[in-house]
């Protein structure tokens, strides 16, 4: 999974370096805390956000629940999401692969209080999610990515992206289930 904190440098040059320190300790503080009870494990620290392993989606969804309420109630901070499921490989530290890009790719795609989840991933959580279908078309990968949209929590500010991320969404209406 990928998380980033939804409009991180605006909020950097509203409050200034040494405030902004301050938030983003707290917002590791809050992911930290929830990765040891889920049993996950960071991959690498985005500065405003985390790239994050599980063993099990489940469990990864669960993480994302917490973190996602956690982050808005204490921080007032919207976040994004990005999951998919598939194989990474360990190099020095850090992990490699295509699995790493599509997820990269989703994370930034997302919205404010979404998750972009792939359907690998999805077949894999074992219980129904309620979303929006969409097949996604990511940049460097040949094939459309099939994902489904979902709402995190009650965030009623919940937005898509704007700019070009080099991304394109594609035939954004089918029902889920």
């Amino acid at each position: 999974m990928l998380t980033d904190i939804v409009g991180s440098t605006a909020l950097l040059s509203r409050i200034g370096d040494a405030a902004y320190l301050e938030v983003i300790e707290h917002h590791d503080q809050i992911m930290l805390a929830a990765l040891r009870r889920h049993g996950g494990e960071v991959v690498r620290n985005m500065g405003d956000g985390m790239l994050v392993a599980f063993s099990q989606p489940a469990t990864a969804l669960s993480w994302i629940d917490e973190v996602h309420r956690s982050v808005l109630e204490q921080l007032g901070l919207g976040i994004r999401v990005g999951a998919h499921f598939g194989p990474a490989y360990v190099r020095l530290a850090d992990y490699v692969g295509i699995s790493i890009h599509v997820v990269a790719r989703l994370g930034a795609m997302a919205g404010q209080g979404e998750l972009l989840a792939s359907i690998r991933f999805i077949e894999r959580v074992g219980r129904h999610l309620d979303g929006e279908l969409l097949h996604l078309a990511l940049r460097g990968v040949d094939e459309l990515t099939a994902v489904l949209s979902i709402r995190l929590g009650s965030d009623s500010t919940y937005t898509r992206p704007g700019g070009d991320l080099g991304h394109r969404r594609v035939a954004a209406k089918s029902a889920a289930g």
